[in-house]
């Protein structure tokens, strides 16, 4: 073999970009391998689009700040983040509502928007912010999520078991809070496109996520592809290598564990002490080879792919964007119209041009793949009827169609072929959420974060699906921790190095 290293990381979601930093700085020798997955942005002609919208929501849990503690990197972070105001924007047919992170305007807002059920949106808002407080202190423990030995479970029942709402896996959200439709809505399309779980979640899940939504929000300025590359850059400041544009082309297993994987970028093996992955763990017993009915048995639950999120990119001229329209917007067309519901996100580009990028969740079958970008941008045309005389171009990764350039004040239709820069000309993957068969801890999680192989770790969204973002980061810091615990002499200098570690 080549090379050897204690830690290969395979994609580049948060849970894996961050379990790998959080190696690297515990004198791991890790590498990192991108496996296909793309970055956020990509560009034609100097023009720029988005394979997909973020909001980095899990910004201020409390897993997210121990790991940029222990990164040492607490007031890099605040340098390079922004507060976001409002945090984001509800339109309806008979509505705007700004959510700004100031209480006091909030509450003007409420008054201005729901006068008579005033009182009951704020004491909702109120009790939300005590369930996030109860929450924040139970999950800065460090505990193994999902966990899996009788002394895993045993911790985790006793930071979580007694936490509010956590056994209310079946009760509606309408059944207990009585508030407006358009509170409703809102909470309803912060949940849906923050969590990787499909259906009904839990009611403490759906508590979570939105109150991730409201506690306030900071925003990279180049989003998504900025967040990994903070976190790269700290996996090469303490050593690791990383290769995002590498594919692993097979691992090999020795007696059940992980030994070598080869990566595309090398005609030799690699060595394996442990390999970590946000891959499902059918995903990586396909890349390895090895038949189900070897996997000694099922663990965790079952997952499926269910819905899929389109996106759309549409860069239009500033001069034609509403000034009141916030960073973040959900709009919601009235109920019978046919249209979709989409998220939203406005990024500025330079002084007289925006990109906004579309989201919409597609449920298998309810649209043709092919009418999907034209019923995404019905809805913004419903919202905004006179943004169309502003486009500069719209494109999708998604449905194979050629993208639309406006900039001769007319729509011409550019081949997929020829947009080479950063886009494939065959129609790319839309991102899953997750279906889940038997899931277990309270209905947050799915899949264990031990793999079905040995030395091998699950982090990416289909172990803590029902929790989003903070679910990657939750798992990403019990994998670090279960590895760590291997090497009783890194685990007695992280112990140690808490002590320099910066405090946020």
């Amino acid at each position: 073999m080549s090379k050897h290293y204690d830690v290969v990381v395979v994609g580049r979601s948060l849970g894996a970009l961050a379990t790998a930093a959080l190696l690297s700085r515990r004198s791991w020798r890790v590498l990192v391998i991108g496996h296909g997955a793309r970055p956020q942005r990509y560009e034609w002609e100097g023009l720029p689009f988005a394979r997909r919208g973020h909001t980095f929501v899990a910004g201020a849990t409390p897993v997210w700040r121990r790991i940029v503690a222990e990164l040492a990197q607490t007031q890099t972070l605040k340098r390079r983040t922004h507060p976001r105001d409002p945090m984001f924007q509800l339109l309806t047919s008979e509505l705007a509502l700004d959510v700004p992170p100031d209480g006091a305007r909030f509450s003007l807002e409420l008054g201005r928007e729901f006068s008579e059920q005033r009182r009951a949106v704020e004491d909702f808002y109120a009790e939300l912010s005590r369930f996030t407080a109860e929450c924040d202190a139970a999950l800065e423990e460090e505990l193994v999520l999902p966990p899996a030995t009788f002394w895993e479970r045993r911790e985790a029942n006793r930071a979580l078991g007694k936490l509010s709402y956590i056994d209310k896996a079946s009760v509606s959200f309408g059944s207990l809070f009585v508030l407006p439709d358009a509170i409703q809505e809102m909470v309803r399309g912060t949940v849906a496109f923050a969590s990787s779980m499909s259906g009904e979640l839990p009611l403490f899940a759906a508590l979570r996520l939105h109150a991730s939504y409201t506690r306030g929000i900071f925003d990279f300025p180049s989003g998504e592809d900025e967040l990994t590359e903070f976190l790269v850059e700290r996996i090469r400041a303490h050593g690791g290598d990383v290769e995002l544009a590498d594919r692993v082309e097979n691992v090999d297993v020795t007696r059940g564990a992980i030994s070598s994987v080869k990566s595309s970028g090398t005609d030799a093996r690699i060595g394996v002490g442990f390999l970590v992955t946000d891959m499902t763990a059918a995903q990586l017993l396909l890349l390895a080879r090895v038949e189900p009915s070897l996997r000694g048995g099922e663990r965790g639950a079952q997952v499926f792919g269910a819905e899929q999120i389109f996106v759309t990119s549409v860069l239009v001229k500033s001069s034609g964007l509403p000034k009141p329209l916030a960073r973040e917007a959900f709009l919601v067309p009235p109920p019978g119209s046919g249209l979709p519901r989409v998220r939203l996100h406005r990024e500025p580009v330079d002084a007289s041009r925006e990109l906004l990028v579309l989201e919409s969740i597609e449920f298998e079958r309810q649209r043709p793949i092919a009418k999907l970008r034209e019923s995404v941008l019905l809805t913004l045309m419903h919202f905004f009827p006179f943004m169309s005389g502003h486009f500069i171009a719209v494109d999708s990764v998604h449905d194979g169609l050629p993208l639309w350039d406006y900039r001769s004040d007319s729509r011409i239709e550019v081949p997929r072929t020829m947009v080479k820069s950063g886009a494939t000309p065959q129609a790319e993957p839309m991102d899953r959420r997750f279906r889940v068969n038997g899931a277990h801890l309270f209905g947050l999680a799915a899949e264990p974060v031990r793999a079905p192989l040995s030395r091998a770790f699950l982090v990416g969204p289909s172990v803590l699906p029902a929790l989003g973002q903070e679910g990657e980061l939750l798992a990403a810091m019990s994998v670090a921790r279960l590895i760590n615990r291997t090497d009783r002499q890194k685990e007695r200098m992280r112990r140690e190095m808490w002590s320099k570690i910066e405090l946020p």
